[in-house]
């Protein structure tokens, strides 16, 4: 991990949509799940990430709230990982590149590191979220409701290298579904978070909002709870109950991944214009994948 002041501050957002009979929206992947295959993963790579990032004009970048200097590190990612990689070289031992999720032959490619985009992405900090069917679709007949319980989890391997704050949103839709036919309740718990040397930090889902029938949650929290890089905050887990008037067959949970400068406040826009996330009056696209979950 970089110092803070030789970085910009970046920040992670996360954003879990869960849409019930909601709209399929570009994703790059899809995955359907069952009963019987009940869990699923996706996985980002932060170089390949933001190497995508730099194709973005500067234009571009500028208006999802990038400043000059932000985005001349973006063009040019390259030799800032190089330099990121330079630092860890010198600064911790075998031992404690380990600790931070490197394995024994990644180590050594740091300790000869032959600056290729190939050897970059090996290094680079993967962030995998995994979702998993706790209780599967469920028609009580007798109520005239679903319901539905998933848990979902997110791990870096390793210490990202542009992450400082991260932002953490959930949310459902209830569009396309008609007057009256779309009361839903939802419950959650507690995501917690999980730091290196074994210290903790529980935020609680606070807040909600509604913009355009898209109703959701979303939470902050540090990535660093000290100036080390042993603070780092490593993974997260949680889970949300989802509760539906009518017999529902299909469910489709939707996760996207955002760098982006300020993901402050976040709007949604269903439909052939797809999701985007405010950041001030400036929108910020996202790519990601859909979970469908169906009976």
């Amino acid at each position: 991990m970089l110092k803070k002041n030789t970085w910009m501050s970046l920040l992670c957002a996360l954003f879990i949509l869960v849409s019930l009979l909601g709209p399929t929206m570009a994703v790059e992947e899809n995955i359907t799940l069952s009963e019987e295959n009940d869990s699923a993963t996706a996985t980002i790579n932060e170089f390949e990430f933001v190497s995508n990032l730099s194709k973005q004009s500067e234009k571009s970048l500028k208006i999802s709230g990038f400043s000059d200097d932000d985005i001349k590190i973006i063009k040019n990612y390259d030799n800032e990982f190089k330099k990121h990689i330079k630092l860890i070289n010198e600064t911790y031992s075998d031992d404690e590149l380990i600790g931070f999720g490197y394995t024994k032959n990644e180590v050594e490619l740091i300790r000869n590191f032959d600056s290729s985009a190939k050897t970059s992405a090996d290094l680079a900090a993967n962030m995998t979220v995994k979702f998993t069917i706790l209780e599967p679709l469920k028609y009580n007949s007798s109520k005239n409701e679903t319901t539905i319980k998933v848990k979902y989890e997110y791990q870096w391997t390793r210490l990202p290298v542009w992450a400082f704050t991260d932002s953490f949103a959930l949310g459902w839709n209830d569009i396309n579904l008609g007057p009256n036919t779309s009361i839903h309740t939802y419950g959650y718990s507690p995501v917690t978070i999980n730091y290196y040397k074994g210290s903790t930090l529980t935020k609680s889902v606070s807040g909600s909002s509604s913009v355009d029938g898209f109703y959701g949650t979303k939470y902050q929290f540090p990535m660093q709870i000290s100036s080390a890089p042993q603070s780092h905050a490593m993974n997260g887990i949680g889970t949300v109950s989802l509760k539906r008037q009518g017999d529902v067959s299909d469910v489709r949970f939707h996760i996207y991944y955002v760098h982006s400068k300020a993901v402050l406040t976040y709007s949604f826009t269903i439909g052939a214009l797809g999701i985007s996330f405010s950041t001030g009056g400036n929108g910020v696209d996202s790519n990601g994948w859909e979970f469908r979950v169906s009976k």
